[in-house]
Formats: structure tokens, sequence, C-alpha cells
């Protein structure tokens, strides 16, 4: 019983609840008794919470576009409480950390570039809090990139230059995580396969990759003392595959990354390699001629990643690699697929002038 809760209907006008006990009287006079503690509280009528920000006036409605560390000010824009009731607290949450209680009206910076949701919960003088939300969203400008161009000798009292143009912005995104992180070990079995899994569940449900344009690359960061002997291919959700690196292609004697070729078990130094749909400087095996180790950077793929086309985006996606020759061993640290931001649901992207 501990913990029940009593409430009277509309009907109960008289506002009285009665409390019967039913004792077992299996064992009379066994226990010296019972206790009860009884309280009342009023049921909440909720307040309503209306908020704003009055200085910079918002581009749209309830956003504004604000530089690092410059002061906001958020204003209480009448909220009230139930008929009855009175507005007793202010809860302003900034969504970085911060958190002031007490103030209607008050004033904060961000010193971190991204998207701030900044919300009012107003309390009454019964405990109550609102149920209605009022997002207030804050865009907090990225560092842009600036021209270095400037005369690298001046005589004293000479002239010299800087040049500050162009201007290159940085985009901010709210993206999630489109990696997996973790060592997965390729070790010297010619012919076997394994297999890293990446799972992503924040698409709609039922949505496709529809456009190859946005699958913009998949890359993975990896080491393995022979490359010649692998042949590494995705597969998506839907069952499609496309091999990215077909054996046979080349790259005898060129390792991936700095390979360790001592028979230990050793990890390495990964590259990060990616492919992308787009490129045009060839494949690993076209680029792997005369090279001991294959450079870092973005390469074709084997096959044509446009395969992928008509994927499910949600659920399992597995990167696969077959080593087909004895001898040689490596690691994936990590690998990741990256898509276009515009196929994001309730994704914010944003890049300051």
């Amino acid at each position: 019983m501990q913990g029940l809760s009593i409430t009277g209907t509309v009907n109960n006008t008289s506002g009285c609840l009665t409390f019967v006990f039913n004792p077992s009287g299996t064992s009379p006079g066994t226990f010296a008794g019972w206790e009860a503690i009884i309280s009342c509280t009023t049921p909440c009528a909720n307040p309503t919470s209306v908020s704003t920000i009055s200085d910079p006036i918002p581009d749209l409605d309830n956003s504004v576009s604000v530089c690092l560390n410059q002061p906001i000010s958020f204003e209480d824009n009448g909220s009230f409480a139930a008929v009855g009731f009175t507005l007793d607290n202010y809860i302003w949450n900034f969504d970085d950390g911060t958190i002031v209680e007490g103030d209607q009206n008050v004033e904060h910076a961000f010193s971190d570039p991204g998207e701030y949701i900044v919300t009012l919960t107003v309390e009454d003088n019964n405990g109550c809090q609102n149920l209605n939300l009022v997002p207030l969203q804050v865009l907090v400008s990225t560092i842009p990139i600036f021209n270095t161009d400037f005369s690298s000798e001046v005589c004293l009292g000479g002239e010299g230059y800087v040049n500050g143009s162009p201007i290159q912005s940085q985009t901010w995104t709210a993206l999630p995580p489109q990696v997996v992180a973790g060592e997965t070990y390729l070790p010297d079995d010619a012919g076997a396969s394994y297999t890293s899994e990446l799972v992503f569940d924040f698409f709609d449900d039922g949505q496709t990759l529809d456009d190859c344009d946005d699958l913009l690359n998949l890359s993975i960061n990896m080491e393995h003392s022979y490359m010649g002997d692998l042949q590494i291919q995705v597969n998506c959700p839907s069952g499609n595959t496309v091999v990215l690196v077909e054996f046979g292609d080349g790259g005898g004697g060129t390792f991936l990354g700095d390979a360790l070729d001592d028979g230990s078990l050793e990890p390495g130094v990964g590259y990060d390699y990616s492919w992308d749909p787009d490129a045009i400087n060839g494949n690993w095996g076209d680029n792997s001629v005369g090279v001991d180790i294959l450079p870092a950077g973005t390469y074709e793929s084997s096959y044509d990643m446009c395969g992928l086309v008509g994927c499910q985006l949600n659920g399992e996606w597995t990167i696969e690699i077959i080593d087909n020759i004895g001898a040689d061993n490596g690691y994936i640290f990590e690998w990741g697929l990256n898509f276009s931001p515009e196929i994001m649901p309730g994704i914010t992207t944003f890049a300051p002038d």
C-alpha cells in the first residue's frame, strides 16, 4: 500500500475521502498494530511558459544567429499560472550545460560553435511546471578560415601587405556520428572473411538511398602488410554489395599504412583511406604501382559505388574483408559511411556568411 495515491472524482462535491482498513484477523494479539501516514496535495493545474529572444532581434521566429561569446538577452514573454495560482520560479536551460533559476529575464553567451535550443520552464506556487515547450534556437558561428597571404620579410619602416581575402566559411552540422570505432583484427587466414558492422537508426522509417550523389564516401582507417591479397566490399541492409577493392587487381608488395611485417600480432599505424563515387584518380591497384605504402587519400572503387542506390539506410551496414593469401595480417581501426546532410531528417546545418 505504500505510495498509494487516491483522487476524488468530479462527483465528489464534499471533498471527503473515506479510508477503510480490513485486518486479516489470522493471528489476534500477535502483532502490536499498524500505522498509516496520510498527506494531501493539490492536483496540478499546469502553468504556461512563453519566452522570447529580445537582443539581438531574431532572424526568424525564435531563431537568432550570433558570434562566439556574444551576449544574448532572453526574456519571459507573458508566462502565466492557472487560475488560483501564481508563478513562483523561472528555470532557463541553455542547452550547453548551464541552467539558471529565479530570473524572468537573463543574459547568456555561448563559447562554442553550434546549435543551442534554449527553453524556459516556469513553476507555480503548487510546485507544478508547464507542459508546453517554446524552443528558442541560437546558432553560434563557426570560426572562418582567412587567407594567410602576407609579406614574409619587411624592412624596418618599410611597407608590407596582409591579404585577408578570400574567406572560407566553415560549415557546422548536427549530423549524428557516422563512424564506428574499435579495432577489428585481420589475421593471416587465407580465404577467410572478416566483417565490421555499422548500424544506422536515425533515418526515417523505410528511407532509402535514392541518389548516388547523396553517398559522399566510405572511409576507413586501417593497416595491412600486403595489399595484394585483399578483397574489400561493402554490404548494405538491403543486401546490395559493392566491391571496393577486387582481389588480383594489383598491389603485390604494397603495404597499407605503417604495417608491422614482423610476424607479431601488434597493430601498426593505420592510414585514412576513402572511396568516393566521384573520384577519377584510379583505384588502389592503379595507385600501388611503384610504391611501398599506398598513400592516404581518396580513391575510385573497383566497382561502381552507385550499386548501393536503393539500399535501406537504417539497419546494419557491413564492411567485409577477405584475406586470400597467407603470411600477412592487419587491423581495421575505424570506418564509416558519409551521407549528404540533405537526406538527414531534422538535421541542422549552417555555414555563416
